[in-house]
């Protein structure tokens, strides 16, 4: 995404607050909220203007005192027609204006201007409703992504493990029953804890299930033909059929090359059926090479 606000070159500040570890700095909060401010989080008195191509109308003060939280430092406002600041950040040496395209071609000075306390601005119910919107936007945002699997996500990971299968049954369905799942739900409560055979689920911001990647840690001790290589076995992937396209594979896929690289693995091995070419075609593209050929003559 391109950076625009003022500021952006030099936004390499990291957060100072516990909770928001995922943003690594300005900019990426500011691509967060970039999916978030709406004409909801604009000022009242600005939101006729409020569009999609200008995004940051009427959120400065909730924006810089929610960057705040997460960043430290302090606010300050630019003086502006009709006894408003315009607020902005710094922290330390840094400073930043998430909000300042809404200006255009129009030069902020961000010289001397009065620090902005949240007490003042928050005293306006409105607005701090509207902060606090922003505030639980974001977090459930930041909610979203890859981790363990819980056992509140069971429901989700059988849904899934019901795709599978019909993938599967429709292009075997001499082999694959369907409509099953290869693991009941008692079952996957023991997986869910055990480090050996772990499960990771891609979440949305409201934590539904969008994909999952079954892991086995595998390793031949004492084989008298195979060496003791450890590999790390994807024993299932998918994505749910209303999430494809959106990167929801590609993100388990290197999530589980990363988790391998930092278990010591020496390789990372799954099994395709002929049967979907999709993922083959997938599992292709993430460069992934063939080991070995499973081969059958149907009598």
């Amino acid at each position: 995404m391109q950076h625009n606000f003022y500021g952006r070159e030099t936004a390499d500040v990291a957060p100072a607050a516990p909770g928001y570890e995922k943003i690594k700095d300005p900019r990426e909060l500011y691509e967060l909220l970039d999916g978030i401010w709406c004409e909801y989080s604009c000022a009242p008195r600005l939101r006729e203007g409020w569009s999609e191509d200008n995004k940051t109308l009427g959120q400065c003060s909730i924006t810089a005192f929610l960057a705040q939280d997460i960043f430290g430092g302090k606010v300050y406002g630019i003086p502006r027609p009709g006894g408003n600041y315009h607020c902005y950040n710094a922290v330390g040496d840094c400073v930043f204006d998430l909000t300042s395209e809404q200006f255009g071609d129009e030069v902020l000075d961000y010289s001397d201007n009065p620090e902005q306390f949240r007490e003042v601005h928050f005293a306006k119910q409105e607005k701090k409703e509207r902060y606090e919107y922003l505030k639980k936007k974001l977090g459930e945002k930041l909610r979203a992504g890859i981790r363990r699997a819980q056992k509140k996500d069971i429901p989700g990971i059988l849904s899934l493990l019901l795709q599978v299968d019909m993938v599967h049954h429709d292009g075997r369905p001499d082999i694959f029953k369907g409509p099953a799942t290869k693991y009941n739900a008692a079952q996957l409560e023991e997986m869910v804890g055990n480090d050996s055979l772990p499960i990771y689920v891609y979440v949305d911001e409201n934590e539904k299930v969008l994909g999952h990647a079954f892991c086995v840690h595998k390793q031949e001790l004492d084989n008298p033909v195979l060496t003791d290589i450890k590999t790390l076995y994807i024993d299932d992937i998918c994505v749910d059929e209303n999430a494809r396209g959106k990167g929801v594979g590609r993100a388990l896929y290197e999530h589980v090359l990363k988790e391998a690289k930092k278990g010591g693995f020496y390789n990372v091995t799954l099994n395709v059926w002929s049967c979907n070419p999709a993922a083959m075609k997938f599992y292709e593209a993430m460069g992934l090479k063939p080991q070995k050929i499973g081969m059958e003559k149907i009598l």
